[in-house]
C-alpha cells in the first residue's frame, strides 16, 4: 500500500525555481498535506472559522438531482464563473498565525487553478513574483465572464456558503500553499454507513483540523458504455481535485435521468490505479 501511495503522488515537474544543476524533468513526490488555516464563505461575507463546515449525511436513493438545476444555473451563472482571488487565502493564514508557512512558500495558488495547470487546460493567469514567491490567480475579462456558460450545476447547493481549507505541502523541492473547498467532513453518519472502510482506515467521527476527515462528493451519469477518453478525463480530474487537498475518499453518486441510483465509495488513489491510467495522469502533467 505504501508503494502505491508513493507512486500515486509522483508527477514530472519542470520549474525555473529548481537548482540549475537539477535535470529539467525529475520525478517529484508530494509531501503530506497539512491544514494551516481555513475560512467560511456565507451570504454575509467571509469568516475565518468553521461556521460553513458541513458533515456527511447519507444521500437518499431516488433523489432528483436535477431539481432546481436550471433556476440554480440562471441565478448563479456569474458567481460560478467568477475568478477566485488569493486575498482570503492570505488573510486566513494571517488570522491562523501561519505566517511562517507564507514565508517558506514558493507558490501560492488555488486548487482549481493548479488542477487546470496539471491537466494542461487552457487558462489565462495573473502571476506575480514577489520576493521569490509565485502568486497565481485565474484571470477572466468581463466580456468572457459574461459570455461563459456555467460549468457546474448542483441542486440544493448555495454557492454563497462554502468552507475552504488552506493546505501546505511540498511538491518536490517546492513549498506550495493551496486552497480549495471541502465538500464535507466524514462524521458519525459516515462511520455508520461505511463500517468496513473504518476497519481499514480508521478516522475520527468529528472534525480534526486536518485532511484525514475530509470527504469529496461527486455525481456521475450512469451509462451502459463509458467513452474511454471521457472516462479517463473524469477520473484524472477527480483524482487531482481530491489528492491535492489530501482527501483520501471520494463518494460518487451514480444517476440516470437525474435520479440518484446508487452510491460508490472510492479510495482516491484508486481513481488512477484501478482504471489503469496512472501513466497518462502522472507523466508530464505539470509544468510550473
Amino acid at each position: 500500500m505504501n508503494e502505491t501511495a508513493e507512486y500515486s503522488s509522483s508527477v514530472l515537474i519542470s520549474s525555473p525555481l529548481h537548482n540549475e544543476n537539477t535535470p529539467s524533468q525529475v520525478p517529484a513526490i508530494m509531501g503530506p498535506p497539512k491544514q494551516i488555516a481555513c475560512y467560511s464563505v456565507n451570504p454575509t461575507g467571509v469568516e475565518f472559522n468553521t461556521s460553513s463546515l458541513r458533515y456527511f449525511v447519507t444521500p437518499p436513493l431516488g433523489a432528483n438531482l436535477g431539481k432546481g438545476c436550471f433556476s440554480f444555473m440562471d441565478r448563479y451563472k456569474n458567481v460560478m464563473q467568477e475568478p477566485q482571488r488569493l486575498d482570503n487565502v492570505l488573510l486566513a493564514c494571517l488570522q491562523a498565525d501561519a505566517k511562517e508557512y507564507l514565508l517558506q512558500a514558493d507558490v501560492v495558488v488555488r486548487r482549481g487553478v493548479l488542477v487546470k495547470i496539471m491537466l494542461r487546460t487552457k487558462v489565462q493567469l495573473n502571476v506575480s513574483l514577489i520576493d521569490g514567491v509565485l502568486y497565481i490567480e485565474e484571470w477572466l475579462s468581463k466580456p468572457n465572464l459574461e459570455s461563459e456558460e456555467p460549468t457546474i450545476a448542483k441542486s440544493d447547493v448555495d454557492p454563497d456558503v462554502q468552507w475552504l481549507s488552506v493546505i501546505s505541502r511540498q511538491l518536490g523541492d517546492l513549498n506550495i500553499i493551496l486552497s480549495g473547498e471541502v465538500d464535507c467532513i466524514k462524521g458519525t453518519l459516515y462511520q455508520a454507513a461505511f463500517p468496513e472502510v473504518l476497519r481499514l482506515m480508521p478516522c475520527e467521527g468529528r472534525y480534526t483540523g486536518q485532511p484525514d476527515t475530509y470527504l469529496e462528493l461527486k455525481t456521475k451519469k450512469t451509462r451502459t458504455v463509458d467513452l474511454e477518453k471521457g472516462l479517463i478525463a473524469w477520473y484524472k480530474k477527480s483524482y487531482l481535485q481530491s489528492h491535492l487537498l489530501g482527501v483520501s475518499e471520494l463518494l460518487i453518486g451514480h444517476h440516470s435521468n437525474d435520479i440518484l441510483r446508487r452510491t460508490e465509495l472510492l479510495q482516491v488513489h484508486s481513481c488512477i490505479v484501478d482504471h489503469g491510467i496512472i501513466k497518462q495522469c502522472l507523466t508530464g502533467v505539470m509544468q510550473l
